[in-house]
């Protein structure tokens, strides 16, 4: 894990990506689609705060998040947070709402010019909810952009997400000042809801490696088959040590706190506000923007009814996939 696993660690890249644009937070990349498949559509990915990081979206070379869509045809600005997978990250101290909101405005009239066409506002998991956010806070120049927003596995009544929901009631009520959380506080607590302490341990790593025999002949990199590097990979990601480069500040951590103890209001009022400017799901009516969610019916982190305070408000503006089975 902390050898192989933290070299092949968010490795990927793709034929001719390029950086765009950059602020302190964030840079803005284009992945095209692969060579020889017709551009279908373009997408806009929100980076941001993940418990982790956002870098488990460049998992490994053959198996990450952005292959699916440019394999068939959907081409990707990736917009990701600044962050190393090796050592404390301090300037995510900095990071808030609204400076994420500014970052998908800024780079998505960047990629809008770059691609020509109008995109997929896309968030998964902790991101997911900075796709009504961001475009709620400018509907005017973001309907321009934009013609569906698409989220993964994301909590947006959060209430419903009760594994999240008691991790943030114990944060609140040992952290009543919502200050900012060290990166070990937010692993180590997702690990306590979850029951995965031990896990985490390098016994508990032992006790895995000991378990599953065909990690006995592995001395190198070349030793590994796909499924064992995407395992340790993901392992690095989700490692004690690892998590805690990245500590959540305090803006996000109010933010998050709001999201899931407090949740969405029954007039669809978001529980954040931008520049002053209350953000309320019912207004996407006002644009008609199409909106698209995927969730897994076995989601023990992000309940699949979150989704669900969107159907009386959109009608069939909305439509929510529910892969049963999944997690």
């Amino acid at each position: 894990i902390e050898t192989l696993g933290k070299e092949l660690f968010s490795s990927a890249v793709f034929e001719g990506e390029r950086k765009l644009a950059e602020n302190d937070l964030f840079t803005l990349n284009h992945i095209p689609v692969k060579k020889g498949v017709e551009r279908r559509a373009s997408m806009f990915h929100i980076g941001g705060f993940i418990p982790y990081s956002d870098n488990l979206f460049r998992l490994l070379p053959r198996a990450n998040f952005f292959n699916h869509f440019i394999e068939n045809g959907i081409e990707v600005y990736e917009m990701k947070l600044k962050s190393s997978t090796t050592s404390y990250n301090a300037h995510l101290l900095e990071l808030s709402i609204e400076k994420i909101i500014d970052t998908v405005h800024a780079f998505s009239d960047i990629a809008f010019a770059d691609c020509g066409q109008k995109m997929i506002l896309e968030g998964y998991c902790g991101t997911g909810v900075n796709t009504y956010t961001s475009y709620l806070a400018d509907m005017e120049s973001m309907a321009k952009k934009f013609n569906l927003i698409l989220t993964f596995v994301s909590p947006l009544d959060a209430r419903k997400c009760t594994l999240f929901e008691q991790m943030f009631q114990v944060l609140n009520y040992l952290n009543p000042a919502a200050t900012s959380l060290d990166g070990h506080i937010v692993s180590s607590s997702l690990d306590t809801m979850q029951d995965k302490n031990f896990e985490k341990t390098p016994m508990g790593a032992l006790v895995h490696g000991w378990k599953n025999k065909e990690w006995a002949n592995v001395e190198s990199m070349v030793d590994l088959t796909l499924r064992q590097q995407s395992e340790l990979a993901a392992w690095y990601w989700l490692s004690l040590k690892h998590g805690g480069y990245y500590p959540l500040s305090r803006d996000l951590y109010i933010f998050y706190t709001r999201l899931f103890i407090q949740g969405v209001s029954t007039d669809g009022a978001l529980p954040c506000e931008y520049k002053g400017k209350p953000l309320n799901l019912n207004d996407l009516k006002k644009t008609g923007i199409k909106v698209l969610v995927f969730l897994g019916s076995n989601d023990h982190l992000v309940n699949y009814q979150t989704a669900e305070v969107l159907r009386p408000m959109l009608g069939d503006q909305c439509q929510i996939v529910v892969h049963q089975k999944t997690g």
